[in-house]
């Protein structure tokens, strides 16, 4: 999504969005790995949060003019 042409003039708002969809997965598996059921779950809450950092930041693109239709970004 963050390589659509709407995503142009918002450099720093797609690599902060970018960085926090990655988080996600990588806390995650960074929690398993550790292997301890403590190590795992405080992963899950730090990947919980970038997840909502995320849903944030499309709540904004929302508000924005240029991104009033998320689905044209994606799929347009």
């Amino acid at each position: 999504m963050t390589s659509k042409p709407a995503f142009r003039g918002q450099r720093s708002l797609r690599d902060q969005m970018e960085r926090a969809a990655v988080s996600v997965s990588n806390n995650t598996a960074e929690g398993f790995e550790r292997g301890t059921n403590r190590k795992l779950l405080t992963s899950l809450y730090i990947s919980r949060g970038s997840a909502g950092e995320v849903r944030s930041m499309l709540c904004l693109l929302e508000r924005m003019l240029s991104f009033r239709d998320l689905e044209s970004v994606v799929s347009g």
